[in-house]
């Protein structure tokens, strides 16, 4: 989604990029409260799922105020190859982590 806005300026695809990345974020909250849901004990489950929201919704707040140093400072195109790499980034803990073997363990 960043990486074309960082390689084009041709309002299509970066409109389509924009549109087929922003399909991720929903199915990104439904697979982790879905995991949430699996792992966290009954008990917890509450306080676990309103700490990853207040959590995720204030790292979230963060972003266009960085985004916006970072394209004032370095250029509109540095700071969306900045966001596609950092993006990348992300998915190393995510390979990591999110195995078939703890997507399959339940807590009871």
């Amino acid at each position: 989604m960043f990486g074309v806005p960082a390689l084009s300026s041709n309002p299509w695809l970066v409109g389509a990029a924009g549109f087929l990345g922003g399909i991720g974020g929903p199915m990104w909250t439904i697979a982790a409260h879905s995991l949430l849901g699996r792992k966290v004990p009954s008990p917890l489950l509450g306080r676990v799922s309103a700490a990853y929201n207040f959590l995720g919704n204030g790292i979230a707040a963060s972003g266009p105020l960085l985004g916006g140093l970072l394209a004032q400072t370095l250029g509109l195109q540095t700071a969306f190859a900045l966001s596609a790499a950092c993006t990348l980034l992300m998915l190393i803990p995510f390979f990591l982590f999110i195995t078939e073997k703890t997507m399959t363990f339940d807590i009871p």
